[in-house]
């Protein structure tokens, strides 16, 4: 009845589908999809599904995971960050899919090949004093895509919009 039990639980190549209603959870995701065998976590067509990660990260990496999809969810935090796709020290993540998501807070992405897509990202009441952004592509991050986002209103404290920094490349 978690999300965070069926993502354990996923094998490559799986979809779990999230029914309507608030999930007051940290998702830690530490199970990879393969190239051919990809793993999505998406709402169940026509509900709407809610990710509440309250202070903690809402949904995360554990390791170098690759080839997820994330799609269709409400996601939100008051955390510094939501979404955090790596970080600095930890194993790079390679070939995720967020899309079609409303996603509540500032986003960190630290990998490589990841497609953000149709995502509305809403810094509405952001108050995190680090000046992050809507997404931050951090670190040695490099070929991601982002196309079709809408991202507003981070304005608290520098926050900014889409934020590439250290050496990223070829995004």
């Amino acid at each position: 009845k978690t999300i965070q039990k069926a993502v354990s639980n996923i094998q490559p190549g799986g979809t779990v589908y999230v029914r309507k209603g608030t999930y007051n959870e940290n998702v830690v995701i530490s199970i990879t999809g393969t190239a051919d065998k990809p793993i999505t976590l998406k709402n169940y067509a026509g509900e709407l599904a809610t990710i509440n990660g309250g202070s903690g990260i809402a949904l995360r990496n554990s390791g170098a995971i690759s080839y997820w999809t994330i799609d269709g969810l409400t996601i939100r935090s008051t955390n510094r960050y939501t979404l955090r796709l790596g970080w600095w020290g930890e194993p790079r993540t390679t070939y995720w899919t967020v899309k079609n998501n409303n996603i509540y807070g500032a986003n960190y992405i630290m990998g490589s090949y990841h497609l953000w897509e149709n995502n509305n990202i809403d810094g509405t009441g952001y108050t995190a004093s680090y000046g992050d952004a809507g997404i931050s592509d951090g670190g040695d991050s490099h070929h991601n895509t982002y196309r079709g986002n809408t991202v507003h209103d981070f304005t608290h404290n520098n926050a900014r919009g889409i934020w590439t920094q250290g050496k990223t490349h070829d995004s």
